[in-house]
């Protein structure tokens, strides 16, 4: 190759000199290179050519399959997978008579198989790539075998016949989409994109993007596999460095539920592209927010609450937690022995305890461990009141709230995540970033933090390095390490 940076693929010729061979015994092969500027003075030319011969076909009919494209994790591959979609695989006619049909079989190992037939005409060592149906998809993560077979009537060799690539299943999100899309100079003559069902229905598309501005799009997708793509169509990607004081630079992201879930490599050349799958995903769902004991004397009462699966999914219930700096509450029961799995119209029963000694009130929280993606750990506030006081005893912020940054560590966007539980322990908080030597270098809030889930983005401006977000009150704080990786 010549001219560029190392790393593009150079071009392939391939010529079939059987024509010229003939009835002779020798043959001159002479290749010329043509200048394509004027002024090419620098680079230069590493030809490489090989001359294959071969005899007569060994069979007369004979299919195979030669490589599968999708799914696979070849790193050769990366740009097109992984894949929710349609599998694409290469067969070839390697008989001498013409291939006009043959069924291909295929899926994932352990799932169901799918069959398609293929028809056209392929003469002598000819290929075709071949884009099948969707077939069943496996249902979990992790990695998995592809396994693809070609046959056709009177095949005389079946050793070629079958191929195997290994590859995993594309991410799977929440029906909430938020794509975050923030341009470079020169936007609109390079950027458009597109997201579309994996049977090619467009669900957005915009061809034209303004220059240097932030766009936000948010989309509600049904259950299924999309297939989104960013392209630039000089080939520059959102970020690249030998352009950058030309062009700038820009970013990309999804969002849902308020944090990061993907953030893409700016210097893309051409595409930015993905499959993923949008379906249900465990939830759960507990009968009340704020679990309150009230007794006029300092006695042991017990009250419970209802965990429950928000969808036909199911949830699992992997334990419950307390905390509380009295230790005032405690679990008593639960109506299935954890961890538990509970399927639709499922109830698991917690019961708990509130005893003191004395009179007064005493919060806290139980958080009920569970493999909803978005609230693994989610809060109970709880209350307890012994005599006839209100008053609240001060206690340290761990009851308050819980705190995590995403993604950790931050590539490009980072979100703050608070779930609050005692609004009252945070009257006049400030959400504070420091170094690892401890000093401020950013405020991203200042005031009072109420109950609920609460987000905050990352300064843009923070460079790489190791950082903490604290929770801080006049009194007492809370902090969560995080990494920015930029």
């Amino acid at each position: 190759r010549t001219g560029w940076c190392p790393g593009e693929m150079v071009d392939l010729y391939e010529f079939d000199a059987t024509p010229f061979t003939q009835g002779k015994t020798s043959l001159t092969i002479d290749y010329g290179v043509k200048k394509e500027a004027a002024e090419e003075n620098w680079g230069r030319w590493e030809v490489s050519t090989q001359l294959i011969g071969y005899g007569a076909p060994n069979f007369k009919t004979d299919v195979a399959i030669t490589d599968i494209r999708k799914p696979n994790t070849w790193e050769y591959y990366s740009r097109m997978n992984p894949i929710c979609g349609n599998p694409e695989v290469v067969i070839q006619n390697t008989g001498s008579n013409d291939l006009t049909e043959c069924t291909i079989t295929y899926g994932a190992k352990g799932a169901k198989e799918s069959s398609y037939t293929w028809k056209g005409k392929l003469g002598f060592l000819a290929k075709d790539t071949v884009v099948l149906p969707v077939p069943e998809w496996p249902a979990t993560t992790g990695n998995q075998t592809f396994i693809a077979s070609v046959s056709t009537t009177d095949d005389e060799y079946a050793g070629n016949n079958t191929r195997s690539s290994a590859f995993v299943m594309p991410p799977s999100y929440y029906s909430d989409l938020q794509i975050v899309l923030r341009t470079n100079k020169q936007a609109e003559d390079q950027y458009s994109w597109r997201l579309r069902k994996s049977d090619g229905t467009v669900v957005q598309e915009v061809e034209q993007l303004e220059s240097e501005k932030l766009f936000t799009y948010d989309l509600k997708l049904e259950p299924g596999c999309y297939d989104f793509e960013l392209v630039n169509r000089e080939g520059y990607g959102l970020d690249f460095w030998f352009l950058r004081d030309r062009l700038g630079t820009g970013s990309l992201l999804f969002k849902s539920g308020g944090s990061t879930i993907k953030v893409f490599e700016p210097d893309f050349g051409n595409t930015a592209w993905m499959q993923f799958i949008v379906a249900l995903k465990p939830t759960i769902q507990v009968s009340t927010d704020t679990l309150k004991f009230e007794t006029p004397t300092p006695v042991r009462v017990e009250r419970t609450f209802v965990v429950r699966a928000a969808n036909e999914v199911g949830l699992r219930v992997d334990s419950i937690g307390i905390f509380s700096v009295r230790k005032h509450f405690s679990v008593v029961s639960t109506s299935k022995t954890l961890p538990a799995s509970l399927m639709p119209g499922d109830s698991l029963v917690v019961t708990m305890a509130f005893e003191r000694p004395d009179a007064g009130t005493t919060s806290g929280s139980a958080r009920v461990y569970c493999n909803d993606e978005r609230n693994p750990a989610r809060l109970v506030r709880l209350v307890g009141t012994a005599g006839t006081t209100s008053v609240m005893e001060e206690e340290d912020l761990t009851s308050a709230l819980s705190i995590s940054v995403v993604p950790n560590p931050v590539m490009d966007n980072g979100t703050i995540r608070l779930n609050v539980v005692r609004e009252d322990l945070l009257r006049g908080a400030s959400v504070v970033i420091r170094d690892i030597m401890g000093r401020a270098v950013a405020t991203v809030y200042q005031g009072d933090l109420g109950f609920g889930e609460q987000a905050f983005d990352v300064p843009s401006s923070l460079t790489g390095g190791m950082y903490v977000v604290s929770i801080e009150t006049k009194t007492s704080r809370i902090t969560s390490a995080f990494v920015i990786s930029r």
